[in-house]
């Protein structure tokens, strides 16, 4: 018995972006997932592989809580360093 062909819109792509030895990959997501998800174009995530089996998690990135407990004034959307 074969494996019935995945639904096309389950199929997605990775890619690279660049040619030089600092190039970076990107994944393409489900548009509905990204939107239950709650993500927005330029929001910042972090990815790490699983510890236990093959796959990655995805998950929002959360800036560093700073030393004496105060708010660390990031905002959404905003880069700082």
């Amino acid at each position: 018995m074969t494996t019935p062909p995945p639904d096309p819109r389950h199929r997605r792509k990775l890619g690279k972006i660049g040619t030089s030895g600092n190039s970076s990959y990107y994944l393409t997501l489900p548009v509905d997932l990204v939107r239950r998800l709650g993500w927005r174009k330029g929001q910042r995530l972090v990815v790490r592989q699983r510890p236990d089996r093959p796959g990655l998690i995805v998950e929002d990135w959360q800036p560093p809580a700073k030393p004496d407990g105060g708010p660390n004034r990031v905002f959404p959307g905003k880069m700082t360093e």
